[in-house]
């Protein structure tokens, strides 16, 4: 029906879910195409994850989960290591359902970023991540590099070994 709306008339948007039924849904931070994809005969966690483009290369491969929505609308979630579905590992390569979610992380969501701190005379004090082979005088190069006024023959280097920290 199409046509203006007219006093009385009761409008209603339904969600996806409630349309689309023979679906299945890629979502996650590492995923390269998130979204809702046909689900085809025999469709397994590989074939979804091929169809969405693949992973981003800061995917954690280790472990993925399915949510799978069941008829009566209850959900269960299971996990599953990614690398091996990839590699179609008949344990790992789950067989897709309708309205099934595939959970795709990235490192990041299992991790915290390792992060340094300069202080004193440069130019952008603060915190920045810390990247691996990063040196002291790269990250003073970060920072905007010394002040005039910064004595260059000498600074402080402080480790801190969170683990040793108490609350």
């Amino acid at each position: 029906m199409s046509g203006p709306v007219a006093d009385g008339d009761i409008v209603r948007v339904f969600r996806n879910r409630d349309i689309l039924k023979n679906t299945v849904r890629l979502t996650g931070t590492a995923a390269y195409k998130p979204g809702i994809y046909e689900l085809r005969p025999e469709m397994t966690v590989a074939d979804l994850v091929e169809q969405g483009g693949g992973l981003l290369g800061e995917a954690y491969t280790r472990w993925a989960h399915l949510v799978r929505t069941r008829d009566n609308k209850t959900r269960e979630l299971r996990a599953f290591n990614l690398e091996e579905a990839l590699r179609r590992v008949p344990e790992s390569n789950l067989k897709l359902a309708p309205l099934d979610e595939v959970q795709i992380f990235s490192i990041w969501d299992v991790r915290d970023p390792e992060r340094v701190t300069i202080q004193g005379l440069v130019r952008r004090a603060g915190t920045y991540d810390l990247l691996e082979g990063m040196t002291v005088t790269d990250l003073i190069v970060k920072a905007g590099g010394l002040r005039e006024s910064a004595y260059r023959m000498r600074a402080e280097v402080s480790r801190i070994d969170p683990r040793a920290i108490s609350d």
